[in-house]
């Protein structure tokens, strides 16, 4: 596993659940895209913010933000936030699910 992997992985361990919020088949999470020009070099960049479910405040910050370079960044992280969030659903769900 790449360096940016790992990272990602173990924010996601740390951020998705706080972020999550129990519904009757599931959960949701809601999430701010933010697309970036750093004004020191032109780079463009992206960040995904986690939202507290109860307060709507970020939960993340600078030690726990991830700075995604690129579209395809963006793309493969919401693909990670899925892999993860999907087992997820299934423990937070607030009724039983199907056999």
């Amino acid at each position: 596993m790449e360096e940016h992997e790992y990272k990602v992985v173990r924010l996601l361990d740390e951020l998705l659940p706080l972020a999550a919020k129990a519904q009757k088949s599931g959960l949701s999470v809601d999430l701010r895209l933010y697309l970036r020009e750093n004004r020191h070099d032109g780079k463009l960049w992206a960040e995904v913010g986690f939202l507290d479910p109860a307060t709507g405040r970020l939960l993340n910050h600078a030690e726990n933000s991830l700075p995604l370079d690129s579209p395809e960044a963006v793309g493969w992280f919401f693909g990670r936030i899925a892999e993860k969030g999907f087992p997820l659903a299934v423990e937070m769900r607030t009724e039983p699910g199907h056999g």
